[in-house]
């Protein structure tokens, strides 16, 4: 009798079958590959936000440097901004290259590109974007160039 008693207790306080574990670990595992491909893309737009900052403190340093000296430089040492040097031509951040296009600084009416962020390393596939390069142009337009990747969304497009 005490026996059948401690039987049936222990039958009724069981945990979970693991039928129920596998079917949380599937809708888990869904879930998941839902999920990582977005959040790539999330720290991807992430970065770009990081290279169009990057692009506009350059573009007002350039234009103080513009108004002071008639021109524009490609040489970053004559600008009035605090940025890691690969060499005097371009910048670099953990992500980005930087560098102004030199036959783009002439004031000549034309709104070509002026500054340049290039993507340092990529990933491939699962949703992230492969190599791009982020033009910012002398009114401050916008525009991606990419190899078989695709560039995240840019502020004016």
């Amino acid at each position: 009798m005490v026996l059948k008693k401690l039987i049936a207790d222990h039958r009724e306080s069981t945990g979970f079958t693991l039928i129920e574990l596998v079917v949380v670990i599937i809708i888990i595992g869904i879930l998941a590959s839902i999920a990582l491909p977005q959040y790539g893309k999330m720290v991807e737009r992430t970065r770009l936000s990081e290279a169009i900052s990057m692009l506009g403190t350059i573009h007002r340093a350039e234009m103080r440097y513009a108004l002071e000296h008639d021109e524009y430089t490609t040489n970053f040492t004559n600008l009035d901004i605090n940025v890691t040097l690969l060499n005097i031509y371009s910048a670099v951040t953990p992500y980005f290259s930087y560098v102004v296009n030199p036959a783009s600084i002439y004031n000549d009416g034309v709104d070509d590109g002026l500054l340049q962020a290039t993507r340092n390393g990529y990933r491939v596939g699962g949703g992230y974007f492969d190599n791009y390069v982020v033009w910012m142009s002398e009114a401050g337009n916008f525009s991606c160039f990419t190899g078989p990747g695709s560039c995240p969304p840019l502020p004016n497009q």
